[in-house]
């Protein structure tokens, strides 16, 4: 467990490369990019005929990068959504469901992608947010469900 939370903070600090924020769109519109403070891509699209948003964030990690712990990368997107130092992974479920929101993980060879989609109505967006973003800021990993999916 504490070697996938050292991997993870090494992982999340060298590779969080891009946020993109992204509603769908039947045209084609320019797509808005800047850097943050701390050095992360990010990429906006905008299209208001339809009311989700959906929120993309990749990470330069994947089965490439397993070495000698295959499945590490699998394992730890696995984790993300089974709990987080505020939520539980039952809480992160209702949360979502009762938003209709839906989370996914990626995995790839090259890249994790963590994947929100909300109807971006403010009041729904802004109970969902908190949630997303403890996934991948503050995951617990702990021991029960980490032997659970392994």
């Amino acid at each position: 467990m504490m070697r996938m939370k050292k991997s993870l903070k090494k992982t999340t600090g060298l590779i969080a490369l891009c946020l993109s924020v992204v509603t769908l769109s039947a045209h084609s519109q320019p797509i808005a990019h800047w850097t943050t403070q701390n050095g992360v891509n990010a990429y906006y699209l905008q299209n208001t005929s339809v009311p989700i948003i959906d929120i993309n964030i990749l990470f330069k990690a994947g089965t490439l990068f397993d070495n000698q712990h295959p499945g590490i990368s699998t394992l730890t997107a696995n984790l993300l959504k089974e709990g987080t130092k505020k939520y539980t992974g039952d809480d992160i479920a209702k949360q979502l469901a009762n938003q209709g929101a839906l989370y996914e993980t990626k995995i790839n060879r090259d890249m994790i992608k963590l994947q929100l989609r909300s109807l971006s109505d403010p009041a729904l967006l802004n109970a969902v947010l908190p949630v997303f973003h403890s996934l991948y800021t503050t995951p617990t990993f702990e021991e029960k469900n980490i032997t659970r999916l392994k």
